[in-house]
């Protein structure tokens, strides 16, 4: 596949601007979300308690990408991390899209999958650092070249 090479270059592995991935910012997934406790009430006998019934939200893929980095790299504070880990979730949701096809959506947000996270709180937003790091990242996939 024919592409602009970026900067990030490992040994067989080119990060490149892929015509699949400008493509794919316009595509939806469908991700379930799967409830957790969080707190004080996480833990002990109230971690026991069955958890509502998973929902199922269609997203767009910057809005895929900033979840998944929410759950999976929130704490990283290297910006270039940030960055590396978009580009790795974006290529790894293109490769696995529709893995839960049979049950009615592509992803969900158990580890199997990648972990998605919702904003949460008063502000209904993700934190400024994995904004920059999806905005930065846009259309940037990895391809393998032997």
């Amino acid at each position: 596949m024919s592409g602009i090479r970026c900067r990030l270059c490992l040994v067989g592995v080119v990060a490149i601007l892929m015509p699949a991935l400008q493509a794919a910012s316009a595509q939806t997934f469908r991700v379930q979300i799967h409830s957790t406790p969080h707190g004080p009430e996480a833990t002990g006998r109230a971690a026991r308690k069955p958890l509502p019934r998973p929902s199922v939200i269609t997203v767009d893929m910057d809005a895929y990408v900033e979840g998944v980095l929410a759950g999976e790299a929130g704490i990283l504070r290297n910006r270039a991390a940030l960055q590396a880990m978009a580009i790795l979730t974006r290529t790894w949701a293109l490769r696995y899209r529709g893995r839960h096809r049979a049950q009615g959506f592509d992803f969900c947000s158990l580890t199997h999958c990648q972990g998605v996270r919702l904003p949460s709180g008063s502000r209904k937003r993700y934190a400024s650092k994995i904004k920059d790091a999806v905005l930065r990242t846009q259309k940037l996939g990895l391809e393998y070249h032997r």
